[in-house]
């Protein structure tokens, strides 16, 4: 429910502090004030803010040549607005991700998609691109044919159980 705290959650400071473990860890009574965990927080916010251009220059760029930024008269210009929009953009989604009842099935949605396919559909697509269908036995074609729709399926129950909690 919207009105309970984070989830307690079974971690490696279970052990320590038993069931009053909170998500995320430092949100546990007895851990908020301890200095080591405001330094990890704020490592942890550095390593964020540090990888952010790296992880986001890969679809800037694919923006960038969509939008043929390029070609156009200025080109530094509308490279620099496009980026700005993105991080505008990315911003707007962290503001609206705050509230952690949010987060967990945001994420959850995001990965049904990301994680299912990088992780199960699209090696398997490559093996029968790369290999040739016909130059596999009946077995593997099976194989690839199983954990392509197993992960499907799990792609699916897993979205709509995401949204099924954004929108409760």
């Amino acid at each position: 429910a919207p009105h309970m705290a984070a989830p307690i959650i079974h971690d490696v400071c279970y052990d320590v502090y038993g069931d009053r473990v909170l998500s995320p860890v430092y949100r546990t009574p007895e851990l908020q004030h301890d200095a080591s965990v405001r330094v990890i927080i704020g490592l942890i916010t550095a390593h964020l803010l540090f990888a952010y251009p790296v992880v986001m220059n890969p679809p800037e760029r694919a923006l960038e040549g969509a939008l043929r930024v390029d070609s156009r008269r200025r080109p530094l210009l509308w490279r620099m607005v496009v980026r700005s929009l993105v991080v505008f953009g990315s911003g707007l989604v962290s503001v609206a991700m705050q509230k952690p009842e949010f987060f967990g099935p945001f994420l959850d949605l995001v990965s049904s998609f990301t994680s299912t396919f990088t992780v199960y559909i699209l090696p398997c697509v490559f093996n029968l691109k790369l290999r040739g269908v016909r130059r596999m036995s009946r077995l593997e074609l099976m194989w690839n044919g199983l954990i392509i729709v197993f992960a499907l399926v799990g792609a699916t129950f897993g979205s709509i159980q995401a949204l099924r909690e954004l929108l409760s």
